[in-house]
């Protein structure tokens, strides 16, 4: 018999900590018979108790990993299957269950991958191994790709594919960057608190971020990756601020940015090509249509107001929507793939072992109009 098998989803990890729970809560097999016992080694019956399989088969994430395709060669059936979440931060951060996000996925997966991303803008893929290429195709399934900011420049990439970021310290030849080096420099403005490409007219949606080498534990942090959940902060303010703030725009400026660390050495040209763009300060979700702040450091003040209110402004909302409570905390693993919604959410980088290589490599999906356009 075939076993069918349906992933629920579920809120609490239940093998670690204060968050355990039954089984027969978090991880359900369903059978054409549930009182069949499957080829496969497991018994179904109702609570679940495993068989053969053993106390591994409790951890959802994991179990599916080992349970792919090749266990199942009649039927391929787990490419099909929709993923399972169990939640890493309430209502906004959740590691998803896909063995191999390298394979040809069915429309299926995609699309509970978007689903997925409605309910968690922040989605974790554990010990995924993509090339740069299965990285772009992967994310392309989701809509075109950007080519970012340094991307676009003359001269020599350490990376091929121009879709492909490279979120790395990591120079041309594949060596370490020196802490004076002009491009490290600059991407040091992605500590601050931030939204990708705010600063362009049309800014982006999804963004892939993929783990490749990462360095050992430093004095300074680990290389964390930390994102603010801004639906959740603009629900937290109070109704007479969020009425006060729903028709405001600001202008995002990736010079004011980098200009707060002190980088200020940019391309001859660079002013030309990315001028200064308005943004909706509070922007409504077009698929959830659930209301949010969008902030960035890119955001320099608020147009129509007097420079110092605007940007003070600014730096309350920011301090508000980067509150512990609001924040989740990625600490990377080697095979790691984040997916976020850069529309409804804020992250920066943490410091790290600058003397050793870090590399990640990054996808990021255009939107298709500018903020004004949305409705408010």
């Amino acid at each position: 018999m075939t076993p069918i098998f349906r992933f629920a989803s579920t809120e609490n990890h239940p093998m670690r900590g204060p968050r355990q729970h039954s089984p027969s809560i978090s991880y359900r097999y369903f059978t054409e018979s549930a009182r069949s016992r499957c080829r496969h080694g497991f018994s179904i019956a109702w609570p679940y108790r495993p068989s053969r399989i053993g106390r591994s088969a409790l951890h959802p994430v994991g179990n599916a990993r080992r349970m792919g395709k090749d266990n199942y060669p009649n039927t391929g059936r787990l490419r099909h299957m929709p993923i399972q979440t169990y939640a890493l931060h309430p209502g906004f951060a959740a590691e998803a269950s896909y063995r191999d996000l390298s394979e040809r996925l069915d429309d299926t997966v995609i699309a509970a991958i978007g689903a997925a991303l409605k309910t968690y803008p922040v989605l974790v893929f554990r010990d995924q191994h993509l090339t740069d290429a299965q990285l772009r195709d992967f994310a392309l399934r989701f809509g075109p790709l950007e080519i970012g900011r340094p991307a676009a420049r003359p001269g020599r990439r350490r990376l091929a594919i121009p879709q492909i970021g490279d979120v790395s310290n990591l120079d041309e030849d594949g060596k370490v960057r020196a802490l004076t080096d002009k491009r490290r420099l600059d991407s040091l403005g992605n500590r601050l608190w931030h939204t990708d490409a705010s600063y362009m007219p049309v800014p982006v949606v999804f963004g892939f971020l993929h783990a490749v080498t990462l360095p050992p534990p430093s004095p300074f942090g680990n290389g964390e990756t930390e994102f603010a959940d801004m639906r959740a902060a603009y629900d937290a303010l109070p109704q007479a601020t969020r009425d006060a703030i729903d028709p405001l725009v600001a202008e995002h400026d990736i010079f004011w940015s980098r200009a707060q660390i002190g980088f200020t050495d940019f391309e001859p040209g660079d002013r030309e090509k990315y001028p200064p763009s308005p943004q909706r300060l509070v922007r409504r979700h077009p698929v959830t249509g659930r209301k949010n702040l969008y902030l960035s450091a890119h955001a320099s003040h608020i147009v129509g107001w007097p420079v110092a209110d605007g940007r003070l402004l600014l730096l309350d909302l920011t301090s508000h929507a980067t509150q512990p409570g609001f924040v989740y905390s990625h600490d990377w693993r080697v095979g790691d793939l984040l997916i976020w919604d850069n529309r409804c959410t804020m992250h920066r980088g943490r410091p790290h072992d600058e003397m050793q290589p870090r590399d990640l490599r990054r996808a990021t999906m255009l939107d298709t109009a500018s903020t004004l356009d949305e409705a408010a």
